[in-house]
């Protein structure tokens, strides 16, 4: 499209609404930086979001750059900046635009993206991994000066920056944070720093600490990381709290491992803080040797309402823990990822048999891996939790998969007509009752059929025909 054409259709406002509605923001950017007159006068509706992709950076590099132009130029408009890959020059660019345009009397350059609302840090430039001192002046600059800022999504090496921790209790605005790891394990440094600087945070609801990052307490005795604790946790709630009458609780949180084999004070210790006020939560690790009673008692007392849980710590220790919390609970809604653990045994059936006879008649969502789980109990839950909405007992490989028989499927009525989700692996044969039977090959010709089976099968396809508000039926057949 030419310019002037360009310029003439977008400049009409319902046109462009709607073509914003079907078009990607990627495409409607080329089309800013083809078309200047149009890109003046929409820059700011299209830079609210910024993606430093290899390609973006590539347009941003170029000799003459409208790509650099554009972004310079409407610094105060964007909301969202996401890094797959931090490099000090995208920093750099945020902070003082295209270094042609900066003011000759500016000494000390202030951050020219100052409405940020979300970063996003995935990774640093793989060449820079051990060399964090080249982003670590930009970065300050930038969260220093965007305090308004709501999601912070960071890897866990950018806490070894000194000054972080600093900047990050300046952050008063900040809803949700997260830490995550690129490898298998990734110490969280200064730890009680840290938790000072972002548990008195009070707008923060949610803190997540993703699989790989793990707490190491310094050298020192239990009593002592306790007391340290109990300091710390104490200080952030008169800080979250004093004098503030709007102050929020944090409602979802993922712990970090513990990589010690002694028990791990945190999660109680925090739990019984008035600083949650818990709704989802993923169940920590709480160590060896944890008092299962004390747990049961805390999650009780102070978060039985906790309504969504995830297990996702497969550790032979937390099996009777991670019954214990779903005891505490008064009445969850769902419950997701029964990991496989070979060395767990019978533990996945005792977990699942916990969370059954607690709260069948509140679970609405139940997703786990049906291994170590008999197809008679996988029955029994589609025959005594009516409020079933999602039952996905799938596993994603075929490592002691377990999976619901058509003999099974069909001796009970089920009850959850509600469900609205069915996603399962089906069994077609029941071996010691069909082992004396005459069988003959189905019409493909792949597999042994017999009467009964057939029967059963029909049976247990009408058990399914039965649910009226089903949506999705996704069934995998085992053999």
């Amino acid at each position: 499209m030419p310019g002037s054409a360009a310029h003439t259709f977008f400049a009409i406002p319902e046109l462009f609404c709607l073509l914003s509605a079907h078009v990607p923001q990627s495409d409607l950017t080329q089309c800013s930086l083809v078309c200047k007159e149009w890109s003046r006068q929409f820059q700011p509706k299209l830079w609210v979001n910024v993606i430093f992709t290899e390609r973006f950076m590539r347009l941003i590099n170029e000799v003459p750059s409208p790509a650099a132009t554009a972004l310079t130029r409407n610094l105060g408009h964007i909301r969202e900046v996401i890094f797959p890959a931090v490099n000090p020059s995208h920093l750099q660019l945020l902070i003082q635009g295209l270094p042609e345009q900066l003011n000759d009397t500016v000494t000390e350059p202030k951050s020219l993206c100052t409405n940020l609302r979300l970063i996003y840090f995935r990774t640093i430039d793989s060449d820079r991994l051990d060399r964090l001192d080249f982003i670590s002046k930009p970065l300050l600059t930038l969260l220093n000066n965007n305090l308004r800022l709501t999601y912070l999504y960071v890897f866990v090496d950018i806490l070894n920056i000194e000054g972080f921790s600093a900047a990050l209790s300046k952050l008063q605005h900040l809803q949700h944070l997260t830490v995550h790891s690129d490898s298998e394990t990734d110490y969280i440094p200064e730890p009680l720093l840290f938790l000072r600087s972002c548990l008195g945070l009070p707008e923060l609801t949610e803190l997540h600490f993703e699989s790989g990052v793990e707490i190491h307490w310094d050298d020192g005795d239990e009593a002592t990381i306790r007391r340290e604790l109990e300091a710390v946790i104490h200080e952030a709630s008169v800080v979250r709290f004093s004098g503030r009458d709007d102050a929020k609780k944090i409602k979802q949180v993922t712990f970090p491992s513990n990589c010690e084999k002694r028990r791990n004070p945190l999660p109680l210790l925090l739990l019984k803080s008035n600083l949650l006020d818990l709704q989802e939560c993923v169940i920590p690790g709480f160590g060896p040797d944890a008092s299962l009673q004390e747990i049961e008692q805390v999650v009780r007392e102070h978060c039985s309402e906790i309504k969504h849980l995830e297990f996702s710590d497969v550790h032979e220790a937390n099996g009777p823990a991670v019954r214990a919390f779903i005891r505490g609970c008064s009445g969850l809604r769902s419950f997701t990822s029964l990991p496989y653990n070979e060395c767990l045994e019978d533990e996945p059936l005792l977990v699942l048999s916990e969370l059954v006879s607690w709260h069948r008649t509140t679970l609405e969502i139940l997703d786990i891996q049906p291994v170590g789980v008999s197809s008679h109990y996988l029955q029994e839950i589609l025959s005594c939790c009516m409020q079933l909405k999602r039952f996905h007992a799938m596993a994603t490989d075929w490592i002691g998969v377990s999976s619901i028989t058509y003999w099974d499927m069909s001796r009970s009525d089920w009850v959850c007509t509600k469900l609205r989700e069915l996603y399962l692996t089906v069994n077609r044969w029941s071996p010691e009752r069909d082992e004396q039977e005459e069988v003959e090959q189905t019409p493909d010709g792949r597999h042994l059929c017999s009467d009964r089976c057939r029967c059963t099968s029909k049976r247990a396809f009408q058990q399914i025909g039965r649910l009226e508000m089903l949506e999705v039926l996704d069934i995998s057949i085992d053999r």
